[in-house]
């Protein structure tokens, strides 16, 4: 039998590293969708924004193609005023459905049209897509320099009064509040996952090293019984060969030295 201070040293080496492992690969679980939800939420927020200023004023004709100069100005103040105070959003383009970007803040932008991407296709179907952005493409050229990422959300496009999907907004939005937000996260999940398993883990090996403690004593018990019994097995030959000896005098100790 394997001694119980050698499980007990088993028990706690198996036992932390399924626990790290666990607690690693819950709170890595929990994180990510903790971050996912924490960029879509933010993401929402800023699109909210221009959405609630933008659509009620853009018409079928501004989708039609790029707008005139004195449309751009109205969309500017209707786009970014509402966000122009707390400097959130960087960039905003309106796509029409043939992928052609018929208004952006950044004016050069106006009339390109680069296709149709992945994200652009899933505003267009109707789902919104947020990511944080290393502004990889060429066109964030400007905006990589100056911030080296942003928060990137693309949403479906309705006019007013209209559920049908007409064109797709592209938007922009600094990360500091979401990186702040993130971090806190992090924090939250290490502390709760981390502690709730060392928490487990300690009343797991109170528990093992009360059954170690036990079986310790138990076997140190055993032993000292077998011992007795082997003291006693002794002693009841050498009494019956002493009773063998007294009833002949003639082979006297002859038993005794047969039973050693």
């Amino acid at each position: 039998m394997r001694a119980p201070s050698t499980l007990l040293a088993r028990f706690s080496f198996i036992g932390v590293t399924i626990t790290l492992v666990m607690a690693a690969g819950l709170g890595y679980v929990m994180q990510a969708q903790l971050t996912r939800d924490a960029v879509a939420d933010t993401a929402s927020l800023a699109a909210s924004q221009v959405v609630a200023g933008a659509s009620p004023h853009l018409t079928p004709e501004d989708l039609a193609g790029p707008v005139s100069e004195t449309r751009i100005a109205e969309l500017d103040r209707l786009v970014m005023g509402d966000t122009a105070d707390n400097g959130s959003v960087t960039r905003v383009k309106i796509w029409n459905p043939q992928g052609v970007v018929v208004y952006s803040n950044a004016k050069k932008l106006i009339g390109q049209s680069p296709g149709i991407d992945d994200d652009l296709r899933a505003a267009l179907s109707g789902r919104t897509v947020s990511e944080v952005s290393d502004l990889g493409k060429q066109e964030n050229l400007d905006e990589r320099k100056r911030f080296g990422k942003l928060l990137e959300a693309y949403v479906p496009l309705r006019l007013a009064g209209s559920s049908e999907i007409v064109g797709a907004y592209e938007i922009y939005s600094t990360v500091d509040q979401l990186e702040s937000r993130i971090d806190r996260i992090r924090q939250t999940v290490a502390v709760g996952v981390f502690g709730s398993f060392a928490a487990l883990y300690a009343a797991l090996f109170g528990l093992v090293y009360g059954a170690s403690r036990r079986l310790t004593h138990q076997a140190s018990e055993n032993e000292r019984l077998a011992s007795e019994v082997v003291l006693a097995y002794d002693e009841t030959i050498a009494g019956w060969s002493n009773a063998l000896d007294l009833r002949d005098k003639e082979t006297e100790g002859h038993s005794q030295r047969v039973a050693t």
